[in-house]
């Protein structure tokens, strides 16, 4: 046989490649034309309460609020109007050219209600209409509120962008992200700070029938291959609870910092943000009353912060107090050091500050073997050497004084 006559029998008897079905539009979704094709999106509007939020009467955050809790001075005037809080679902996590975002959510306040419109890419071959529709949509919109969007949501959108050669429509918007406000003030409470986390123990929310988001890719992937949508309303449902619970938990940030019932791991979350912008005074006043109902390690960390403070603004009677509080109870290594050096050079008490030197030099002697990094038995023997030298100093000079 000849190898073109065997080459065709090959070729007949190959079985032909399967087709898949083209998927359908979801009757759940509305059509969007515009000058770059056809595009699909839904919008929905809550007359609830989600996490003790009113969403008919969506609270107004101060800008100096927001300013504060993101660390962010060049923020401008802020009104709830000119938020849009973002979400999107994608086809991976690892980002790069490869990764599409096929649905895109939007929250927004408008005439005091929060609503959500969002954008889903039917077709792969659609994608500059699904791109210039939401280019269109958030043009009206300033600032940019999302969770974790720095580092992915809005890179992912900007590859899209870059890869259609058009100007990315969230570039020039002053960006706020939720994840960095949401471990100043929650780190300490609960360790993971992920989004579905803190609304089920911030927010009292919890979720009922919700996909898993390791799920959603392959959801999209059925839907393309074989118009299997049985998942996608799932999809969409997890999106907009992604977008509720990420602007209510930024409401809940903003009254927070202005409540006055807060616990003491909260109080003392405010005094670090204060302490990093350098408002010394207010820090102290957190601090203060994060004291109140703290023990343990908490208790420790608002001690040495407070120590720090105290000498920032040179306050030599809450010095007194802090030192006397701190005398008759157990303390580690740091604190000590702290409460030394603030007795030595700020209230000149050297006898004070030889007592806390002391007490750590006696508890390394007798546990060598735990020692931290702040334990250096050379270290603290040195500043002993120090202050017995100015105490015994200190005593000749007031018996001076006295004959």
């Amino acid at each position: 046989m000849e190898l073109r006559e065997r080459l065709r029998s090959l070729k007949s008897s190959s079985s032909s490649p399967k087709s898949f079905e083209k998927p359908s539009p979801l009757p759940y979704l509305l059509p969007l034309e515009n000058s770059h094709g056809l595009t699909y999106f839904a919008d929905k509007i809550y007359i609830d309460y989600h996490g003790q939020i009113d969403l008919r009467n969506f609270p107004d955050s101060t800008s100096d609020t927001v300013r504060f809790l993101s660390l962010d001075d060049s923020l401008g005037e802020i009104r709830s109007n000119d938020l849009l809080f973002l979400d999107i679902e994608t086809t991976g996590t690892s980002g790069g050219a490869g990764t599409f975002a096929f649905l895109v959510g939007l929250g927004f306040v408008d005439q005091g209600y929060f609503q959500v419109r969002q954008y889903f890419l039917h077709d792969l071959s659609q994608e500059s209409s699904f791109l210039h529709a939401i280019s269109e949509f958030v043009a009206r919109f300033p600032y940019l509120v999302t969770y974790n969007g720095k580092c992915f949501d809005a890179q992912i959108l900007k590859t899209r962008y870059l890869l259609h050669r058009r100007d990315d429509p969230l570039a020039a918007k002053q960006h706020i992200d939720m994840l960095f406000i949401a471990r100043r003030l929650w780190k300490r409470s609960f360790r993971d700070c992920d989004l579905i986390n803190l609304e089920r123990n911030v927010l009292g929310f919890y979720r009922a029938d919700d996909i898993p988001g390791f799920l959603i890719p392959s959801a999209y992937t059925d839907y393309l291959r074989f118009a299997n949508s049985s998942l996608i309303q799932q999809v969409i449902h997890h999106n907009q609870w992604d977008i509720l619970s990420l602007a209510v938990l930024f409401a809940r940030a903003c009254q927070l910092a202005s409540s006055s019932e807060l616990s003491s791991v909260e109080h003392f979350s405010l005094s670090l943000i204060c302490q990093r912008q350098k408002q010394f005074a207010k820090a102290i006043e957190h601090q203060m009353k994060a004291l109140d109902g703290s023990e343990g390690i908490l208790q420790t960390e608002i001690l040495i912060a407070l120590a720090r403070n105290l000498r920032r603004i040179s306050d030599p009677d809450r010095m007194k107090w802090l030192v006397s509080r701190v005398e008759t109870q157990f303390h580690d290594s740091e604190l000590s050091r702290r409460l030394a050096i603030l007795c030595e050079h700020d209230l000149k008490d050297y006898s004070a500050a030889l007592r806390f030197t002391e007490a750590q030099i006696s508890r390394l002697e007798k546990f060598r073997g735990i020692a931290t990094k702040h334990d250096s038995y050379e270290e603290w023997k040195r500043r002993q050497q120090r202050l017995t030298t100015k105490t015994l100093r200190s005593k000749d000079r007031h018996q001076e004084k006295i004959f």
